[in-house]
């Protein structure tokens, strides 16, 4: 009997989308696949894409996005090279085990330069094989006003309808939406405001609000519920840190700790305060029940042992690549090196991978890295789908 697939690696980028005053397109680096050290050094897949690079047009653009169950999702600028004023944003969605691919229209309402673009957009790709062959994308637009406040409209994509369907209304209405779309009315400079990390686990998508809140969303864009996470400690600040889909429960992982004003002796003898974080650990829960909304506690692992004395001293040394879909190993990005580390719950042990400092350099708040997870799908897959190639 043949062992699935499981995960082979990680896609990686530089989502550095300026090159000092100029807007630049992101960079088109095919190739750039990071093996795990216990599966063949030969991918399942050709990671330089030359399927699409041979089907687009050399003036096209594309970018990896996300990926969901083997399927990626690009951001496609047709002629980019020519026109980089009016950028017409569509997709492709991709099995690049198979080589197959199809061409997703934009949605037909962001028309912005491509850097705002990808600041306030969020779009996810949900497939779930075990359920349909066909797979959906859910776009999050947030329209900005001059007072800084956004207001998320929603655009989803059916592969079986083969069109967009759009929910642009006044979200602030409770009494005509229910009580769970009021916080796509928010104010976009609050911390509480961030929309970030998304898993996928029984066709359902779940997204990251802020510092501790968790978003579950259906591939209509409607939100089903609104979950707090875990109440960590009551004596700390809790921040969710990372969302996923992990043996097929949703796993939720909390960094707990505290900011300290400690008073530092500057060198013309005057005192100077600068706040530092203290760490307390993280620790790991998972949601056995969204109906009860019941957190199970898993594991705790302390920000020293897996990061070192240096990345403990700021919340924004490291973050959750992802956890091992099949078993209990978590993927880190230590910041101050660009190094990925894997941590076994199971065994308490911290494995040191690769490096990724020579490619982008030390990880900061204007240097970051895109890591993105692939599982491959082995089978066949678009078959039938409008636009649809092999």
């Amino acid at each position: 009997m043949a062992v699935p697939p499981t995960l082979q690696g990680f896609f990686h980028g530089n989502g550095d989308l300026h090159d000092g005053e100029h807007q630049v397109l992101p960079n088109r680096k095919f190739g750039r696949f990071a093996n795990l050290p216990w599966t063949s050094a030969t991918p399942v897949m050709n990671p330089s894409f030359l399927f699409l690079r041979k089907a687009l047009p050399l003036t096209d653009h594309i970018f990896l996005l996300h990926s969901c169950n083997g399927l990626l999702l690009f951001g496609h600028l047709p002629n980019a090279y020519y026109n980089t004023t009016e950028l017409n944003l569509s997709f492709i969605v991709c099995n690049p085990a198979m080589e197959q691919w199809v061409a997703v229209p934009g949605c037909g309402c962001i028309d912005d330069e491509l850097s705002f673009i990808l600041l306030n957009m969020q779009i996810s790709l949900l497939f779930d094989p075990a359920v349909s062959s066909h797979f959906h994308l859910v776009l999050f637009w947030d329209n900005v006003d001059v007072g800084g406040i956004g207001t998320a409209t929603i655009h989803t994509y059916s592969s079986k309808a083969g069109a967009w369907s759009h929910s642009d209304t006044d979200w602030s209405e409770e009494e005509k939406h229910g009580p769970w779309e009021g916080w796509r009315v928010r104010q976009m400079v609050s911390e509480n405001s961030i929309l970030c990390g998304r898993a996928l686990v029984n066709g359902l998508l779940y997204m990251i609000l802020g510092n501790n809140m968790i978003l579950q969303i259906d591939e209509q864009g409607k939100t089903r519920r609104i979950i707090p996470a875990p109440k960590v400690r009551v004596d700390a600040a809790n921040y969710v840190v990372f969302v996923g889909q992990s043996q097929g429960l949703l796993h939720c992982i909390v960094e707990q700790g505290h900011e300290v004003v400690p008073s530092l002796l500057a060198i013309d003898g005057s005192r100077v305060r600068r706040r530092r974080w203290r760490s307390r650990g993280l620790s790991v829960w998972v949601l056995q029940d969204s109906d009860t909304q019941e957190w199970i506690f898993k594991h705790r692992m302390s920000t020293l042992q897996l990061f070192g004395k240096r990345s403990c001293r700021r919340r924004d040394g490291y973050h959750v690549v992802t956890m091992h879909p099949d078993c209990n190993l978590i993927y880190f990005i230590r910041h101050r090196d660009a190094q990925m580390i894997s941590y076994d719950i199971d065994r308490h042990e911290v494995h040191a991978l690769q490096y990724f400092e020579d490619d982008y350099g030390p990880i900061t708040p204007s240097n970051t890295i895109t890591l993105i997870p692939y599982v491959p799908y082995l089978s066949e897959l678009f078959v039938g789908v409008l636009g649809g190639h092999k």
